[in-house]
């Protein structure tokens, strides 16, 4: 069973740092130690430090990587307490919808991408990654 976090979800595991340290032991994220309990250690950096958080409900424009056709689309995802949802377009219902304890890990990739392993309706896990405009944007939505 994944870790559960109760968080805000888009900025998205802020204070569940066992989710996160896993999220870092996946493939293509980066020299990260795949140690439970464990964060990477950082540089001191003020440029790595996350955007202030916008208030929720928050709602942005990121490109999802398709796995059929392997080529980024557009979509708006809209972050709540509790909530992760994407949409093709925002007068149809969402395209995914995560809740608490659906985001298993977050992680950043250059250039402004962002790798999160949600588990979906089915209990599958499934790892989607969404590009950002910028790695600022990318760090926002990462927290």
């Amino acid at each position: 069973a994944g870790t559960r976090c109760w968080s805000d979800i888009g900025f998205l595991l802020r204070r569940c740092p066992k989710a996160l340290a896993s999220a870092m032991a996946g493939p293509n994220v980066g020299p990260y130690p795949s140690v439970p309990h464990a964060l990477p250690s950082l540089p001191a950096d003020a440029s790595l430090a996350a955007p202030p958080l916008p208030p929720l409900p928050f709602t942005g424009t990121l490109e999802k990587l398709s796995g059929m056709m392997g080529i980024w689309q557009q979509r708006t995802v809209r972050v709540d307490r509790g909530s992760l949802r994407y949409f093709k377009d925002v007068a149809v219902h969402a395209r995914g919808d995560f809740g608490p304890g659906d985001v298993l890990g977050v992680g950043t990739e250059p250039p402004a991408t962002l790798r999160l392993r949600l588990r979906e309706a089915g209990g599958e896990e499934r790892t989607y990654l969404l590009r950002a405009a910028s790695e600022e944007d990318a760090r926002m939505w990462a927290g």
